[in-house]
């Protein structure tokens, strides 16, 4: 194995139970899915050590939560998504 995605998406719903997402069935990213991802960054680097590469999905390109992504153990970070809804700048 050369490297491993830790998540995706979600089931759980942190933070909107009271939305009318909450009880829609399948996985949801975005917002929700942060800090859940981030945890899951940081549990993935200690179980596999600093020499196994690992990346992370960041939803904007906002140099802040690419530091807090790499602060967690991610060697590369993507930031597509942050393309597609704002553009290159």
């Amino acid at each position: 194995m050369d490297g491993m995605i830790a998540t995706n998406t979600t089931i759980q719903r942190p933070g909107l139970e009271a939305d009318r997402v909450a009880k829609e069935a399948g996985g949801l990213s975005g917002a929700p899915l942060k800090p859940l991802a981030l945890e899951a960054l940081r549990h993935v680097r200690a179980a596999v050590g600093n020499d196994f590469p690992s990346s992370a999905w960041a939803e904007s390109s906002a140099a802040r939560t690419r530091a807090k992504r790499r602060a967690a153990g991610a060697d590369l970070v993507q930031i597509y998504t942050g393309f597609i809804y704002a553009g290159p700048r």
